[in-house]
């Protein structure tokens, strides 16, 4: 098992899950994992390359392709060296895939799997690989933490894939709309996001677009910013009252980087919207005209998580006018708290220590608990549109359309539905609120998402803890690298750096030589390519070291190069099977010729203290480690957990009192498939309003690679 530098994007689509969880092995083939050496010379019958997460995007599993490179060969006889030397190149190779980039982490582990019919002396054998990618710079939000409990097989895989688009189809029901069904998708574009939601039932019809692009680069202290585009289309019941509002809006956001050993950030934001805005109700002269709209939003405030807690606290401003005459302009102030956390589950460090024992291979039963208290005020409500007014009911409404941050903008109580709250006759929302909720969930039925023979596999979090140090050390050496006091220390590297790179240059000599048949050849034509790849990202960072800049050197030495080696064990197995023996062996004395030099610069690096280097190192990869800590420790492939709730809220100026819901449900998550239903019981219901709600929801992922 390896840690690796990565890419992280977005591949998740919905899949028969017994599939998965069913096994192709015959009945007359036992396990003989035990017992390796003796079955040394049974003939292979199959070979598989297995991956445990391949539920997320069945048919395009990126380990395929390498079962043509390996030495164990369907209709040879087994030998246990093969089988091992396997496992190490297997591994090396995933680890050197994407190892050009420095923003995520990938674990990488392989274990071979035999099943062996002693009568007839045959055998089957299977590579598992295991790969998981974890960005270095994750927010520590109270937004992810909500999602690893609702939706907890989407949320890994949606941090194990490596597709840029995905779809996720939406369906669900309430009072207030009906039975509505839609779609939403994504997909990445030349560094942009785009993004679309869609939904609608005979009653209703909401929808939005949006681009989002990076702007501001990192700094100390800040993340980069984002900026975002979005047209927002709204056409839904509110009690008596038909409310329409479509509008253009541009975003901006940005969030500091941790500031405490809590992992707190702060974060501000705002958005400048315009469009039209009209209501059904002639009742209310004001809000039924239609006219053009406009506001400005600002919002800011802080997040936080640490271990198994998550915390939120927002402030929210929106100064907004419909530019009509003898109507004033309306200003809305906002605040949010909320509080998450994990009961009775594996503890879960501070990110910059060892991973802990124990892992299950059973479902992890740690009980989610959130609470949320929100409340509002608007100034000069008669200029505030219907669907900018406070109307209560149990669809979350929040102050701007953000997955990464949500501030609530309505009383939230889902014992009435969407929209009822402040909409009796004759009364059309309000101008003050607040609103607390409680939800508990328990899982008490799964399989976790780690698979169980790694839960099992003793050896398993030595390694991962090791790897994991390792990548510690590499970001140490940069640190120190960018350190005045390592120049004194570095004056040998370029000569080094030199060495190499002329190794590099009779490397591309030999690879000249390769005939055009067998260049031209797959997978040799794939390999060459590969390792043409890996010459040109060396030598741009050699390059730079040779003219004084030795902070590129930890990169160049403990990933570009170690990352080459497996490229070219590739390339020459290729040449070997294509009888190219002379120039595979020229190849890999070209790169032998690099061992020396790239030995001296890693003991350059090694020569001043790491201590300090390595502390600011582990709290930089804390958030990184955190998300591999939940990986392993609480998300569950699927799970079937019962929930309950509580909600109190109250609108005015309406003279009903406090309204209350109680009630329960189940959470059901499958791999892709999320789906929740709830019964929330109204205790004090007030004419025309119901004794409860039915709430029903459902996503589903990625339907298409």
């Amino acid at each position: 098992m390896i840690l690796s530098l990565h890419t992280p994007s977005y591949r998740a689509v919905i899949v028969a899950a017994l599939l998965f969880l069913s096994t192709n092995a015959s009945a007359a083939l036992v396990d003989c994992d035990d017992r390796l050496a003796q079955i040394n010379g049974y003939q292979v019958i199959g070979v598989e390359m297995r991956d445990p997460l391949g539920f997320i995007a069945p048919g395009v599993s990126p380990f395929s392709p390498l079962k043509r490179t390996i030495e164990i060969k369907e209709g040879q006889p087994f030998q246990l060296s093969a089988l091992s030397r396997d496992v190490v190149f297997l591994r090396t190779t995933i680890e050197a895939r994407g190892a050009g980039t420095t923003q995520v982490f990938k674990i990488a582990s392989v274990w071979p799997h035999v099943l062996c019919d002693q009568e007839a002396r045959t055998l089957r054998v299977s590579y598992w690989m295991l790969t998981n990618v974890v960005s270095a710079y994750v927010t520590p939000s109270i937004e992810q933490a909500i999602d690893e409990s609702e939706r907890p097989a989407t949320t890994g895989a949606a941090r194990n894939t490596t597709a840029a688009m995905s779809f996720v189809p939406l369906g669900g029901y309430n009072a207030t709309r009906g039975l509505f069904g839609g779609l939403s998708a994504a997909n990445a574009i030349q560094g942009l996001r785009v993004s679309g939601q869609a939904s609608g039932s005979g009653s209703s019809l909401t929808g939005r677009i949006q681009v989002a692009g990076a702007f501001l680069r990192d700094s100390a202290r800040w993340r980069r910013g984002e900026l975002k585009g979005a047209f927002e289309y709204l056409d839904a019941p509110a009690g008596t009252v038909h409310a329409h509002e479509g509008k253009l809006a541009f975003r901006f956001s940005r969030s500091t980087k941790e500031l405490t050993k809590q992992r707190v950030v702060f974060r501000y934001g705002g958005s400048l919207e315009g469009g039209r805005q009209r209501s059904d109700d002639g009742t209310i002269p004001a809000a039924a005209e239609n006219t053009g709209y406009g506001s400005l939003k600002l919002y800011a405030g802080t997040t936080g998580r640490r271990g198994q807690a998550a915390f939120t606290s927002s402030y929210g401003f929106q100064l907004g006018t419909t530019f009509a005459d003898a109507v004033p302009s309306f200003a809305k102030h906002l605040i949010d708290v909320g509080y998450s956390t994990r009961l009775f589950g594996a503890s879960i460090g501070d990110g910059t220590g060892d991973f802990k024992a124990l892992l299950t291979p059973g479902v992890h039963r740690s009980m989610d608990l959130q609470v949320r208290f929100s409340a509002g005020a608007i100034q000069h409500l008669l200029g505030a549109p219907i669907a900018e007014r406070f109307l209560g009911g149990n669809e979350l409404r929040p102050l701007v359309l953000d997955d990464e941050w949500v501030i609530r903008n309505d009383a939230f109580i889902r014992s009435i539905p969407e929209n009822t709250l402040a909409t009796a006759q004759g009364f059309a929302g309000g101008d003050r609120f607040y609103a607390a909720n409680v939800t508990a969930a328990w899982p008490l039925w799964g399989r976790p998402l780690l698979p169980g023979e790694l839960a099992k596999d003793d050896s398993f979090l030595p390694h991962l803890n090791g790897g994991f140090r390792t990548i510690v050390d590499s970001l140490a050496d940069s640190y120190k690298a960018n350190d005045p006091k390592f120049a004194e220390e570095s004056a040998a590297i370029p000569s080094h750096a030199r060495t190499i790179d002329a190794a590099l240059d009779a490397m591309t000599g030999v690879l000249q030589r390769i005939p055009a048949a067998t260049a031209k050849s797959q997978p040799t034509a794939k390999a060459i390519k590969d390792v043409q790849s890996n010459i040109r990202l060396s030598k741009g960072g050699l390059r730079l070291v040779e003219q004084g800049d030795a902070t590129v050197a930890p990169d160049v030495v403990n990933h570009r190069l170690p990352a080459l080696g497996a490229h070219v064990e590739v390339l020459r197995r290729s040449l070997d099977a294509a009888e190219q023996g002379e120039v595979a062996s020229d190849l890999a004395a070209s790169l032998a010729q690099t061992d020396a030099p790239r030995v001296a610069i890693q003991r350059i690096l090694m020569d001043i203290d790491s201590t300090k280097y390595r502390q600011r190192a582990a709290a930089t990869l804390a958030p990184a480690h955190n998300v591999l800590d939940v990986f392993l420790h609480q998300l569950n492939l699927y799970s079937i957990a019962p929930v309950a709730i509580f909600d109190a809220a109250q609108i005015f100026p309406t003279a009903d009192g406090v309204r209350y819901g109680v009630g329960a449900g189940m959470r059901f998550s499958l791999v892709n498939v999320n789906f929740s239903a709830a019964y929330v019981f109204n205790l004090r219901p007030v004419t025309p309003e119901g004794r409860g709600a039915v709430f029903i929801k459902l996503d589903v992922t990625n339907m298409f690679p």
